[in-house]
């Protein structure tokens, strides 16, 4: 300890410093024990991706480290991109560990997670991905 803080705790008593360091402790936010379970998912707002004013799909989870909102408007802007360049628009979805792929003449577009599909709506990857390719997930 430096003596400038070895002579102001003479100067000021034990008595003040143990306050001092009580008053710190209450301060300071303790978690409950019901805390220190594993913690609450984030719970992420929807976002829809839209193409041509059509509602294509609405994305429920985050990606690689990305919201619903990114992952939509980064689709939107690869799925524009593959209109201008052209082509056939063929669209077909392929299985993935992690949910569905959509995928426009050969290039992935984008991926249905499982944790998109809403189950109280009765949606499932599968089908909302088969809905995203006629527009209507």
């Amino acid at each position: 300890m430096s003596r400038r803080l070895v002579c102001a705790i003479r100067k000021t008593g034990l008595g003040s410093l143990f306050a001092l360091v009580l008053a710190a402790l209450v301060l300071v936010p303790v978690r409950s024990l019901a805390e220190t379970g594993e913690e609450d998912p984030q719970i992420l707002e929807p976002a829809v991706l839209t193409l041509a004013n059509r509602q294509i799909f609405t994305m429920r989870s985050a990606g690689v480290a990305a919201s619903p909102e990114i992952r939509a408007r980064t689709v939107h802007e690869n799925l524009i991109s593959l209109v201008q360049r052209g082509g056939p628009l063929e669209v077909t979805t392929r299985a993935l560990p992690e949910g569905i792929a959509v995928v426009v003449d050969h290039t992935l577009v984008f991926r249905v997670l499982k944790e998109d599909a809403n189950p109280e709506l009765g949606e499932h990857s599968r089908r909302c991905a088969n809905g995203a390719t006629r527009g209507a997930c």
